[in-house]
Parts: structure tokens; sequence; C-alpha cells
């Protein structure tokens, strides 16, 4: 994730053509599976060759049965396989089936928290410079795939330990999304709330508050939404900002 939330914010920050970008992500992607396959590949054909093998077989069939479908259709394929299935036989399997090879988890989720620190300094820098793009200086998906870890790992740690710090990078990284990302993680995190809210918390007398606070904000947004985000739009445009999630909130397109 630091590897990927680099090559986000060179592509974001500096000047480069389309030919680079391409090469730039290959060789970031070289960088990965190389550390992959030197530190970590052996231990998971070990503990997980099985569940390797069978994903391997499970995708291999899912890809065929895919071309197969684009080439009666007329449809090219190689978008599919130069990127799609790339990325996922190259580096998403492996990755899945590391994840579910570990056996203690609290080894992943403590590499996650200290890892989150440097790809939130990262992304920070990426959104920080964004206006100084000739284009996309209000939305990035690749921003948005890549601030949504540090995002519910910095929730997590402050539904854990209740320290400030940690929710004022949560609230850093709600504005980002909301004025950089794409709405897609909006979704993730909302939902990720509600597990922590429905289940992580054993207090019911404080659900129930949090749950009646959500309910009352929901509605007051319902009621009256339309003239507040008419207000934050004219806001961010007289501070020379704009973003494309709230526009669509105001536009009523946000599905």
């Amino acid at each position: 994730f630091i590897v990927q939330s680099l090559n986000t914010m060179i592509k974001t920050v500096f000047p480069i053509s389309e030919d680079i970008w391409g090469r730039l992500s290959l060789g970031f992607g070289l960088i990965s599976v190389l550390y992959l396959l030197l530190f970590c590949i052996r231990e998971v054909v070990r503990r997980g060759g099985k569940v390797l093998l069978l994903m391997l077989l499970l995708f291999v069939s899912l890809y065929a049965y895919s071309l197969i479908g684009s080439y009666g259709r007329g449809d090219p394929i190689n978008v599919t396989l130069g990127f799609s299935a790339l990325w996922c036989f190259s580096w998403w399997l492996p990755v899945g089936v590391c994840a579910f090879t570990i056996k203690d988890y609290r080894v992943l989720y403590s590499v996650f928290v200290k890892s989150s620190y440097i790809v939130f300094v990262v992304l920070l820098f990426c959104f920080l410079q964004r206006n100084n793009l000739a284009t996309n200086k209000e939305y990035n998906m690749s921003f948005g795939f890549q601030i949504v870890i540090p995002t519910l790992i910095h929730m997590s740690e402050y539904h854990l330990k209740r320290k400030w710090y940690f929710l004022v990078l949560v609230v850093l990284e709600l504005i980002m999304i909301l004025l950089y990302a794409n709405r897609s993680i909006l979704l993730c995190v909302s939902f990720f709330v509600v597990v922590l809210i429905l289940i992580g918390n054993s207090n019911y007398k404080r659900k129930f508050f949090i749950v009646t606070a959500v309910l009352a904000l929901a509605l007051f947004l319902y009621i009256d939404g339309e003239a507040i985000l008419d207000n934050v739009v004219l806001f961010l445009d007289s501070r020379g900002l704009s973003s494309r999630t709230i526009t669509m909130m105001n536009e009523h397109n946000i599905d």
C-alpha cells in the first residue's frame, strides 16, 4: 500500500506523459511482486498451497468465460488480459492468499497501523499539490482507493483507543475524500462506521445515542440539505476549491 500510494502521488504531482505512466505502474508493480516472491511466497505456498491452487483454477475459469464472451461479441480482450487479469494473477490473488495464511491477524493489523502513517503523509502531499495540475484538480479515483485504507485503520484505532490524534487524522482524511476522492469510497467508510456502531460497541446506551443522532442528522439534511449544499459549494468556490462528490450531491446525482 505504501508503494501504491507513492505511485499515485508521483502521477498526481509530477507532469509526466501517459507513456511514462504505464511504465511507472509496471515498475512499481514489479517491485511489489518481487518483494512478495522473495520474502513471502514460499511460506504462503507452504501454509496455503491448496487454497492458492484452487483460487488460480477458479479465476482462470472466470477469465476464460469472460474472454470467450468478449470474443463472441466482437469486443477487444487486450484490456482484460493486459490489465485486469495481469494484476489479478500477479498480485491480488497471491496477496489475498498471503493474508488468508496469516496465523495471528494482530500482527497484520499492527503492520497496517504503522504503514498507515506513511501512506497518510504521502497522500496528504498528493492532495495539497493537486491544484498545481492542469487537469483533474477535483477528482482522482486512484487517490480514493489509496486513502480509504488509512482512513479505516485510523477509525478503528480511534474506536479502540479514543486518542484525539486519531480523530484528527480521520477528520482530515474525510475532508480529503470529500474534496478529491471518488463516491464509492464514501460507501466503504459508511459501511465500516455502521459495523463499528452496531457490532463493535457493546454499550447499548451509546449505540442508541449514536443511531438517534445519525437519524436526526439525516432527517435534517433531507429537509434542509439542498440549502446547506448550496452554501458549501459557494464556500468552496470562494476559496478556489471544488469537489466532484459535493457537486453531485447538490445536483441529486450522488447515486
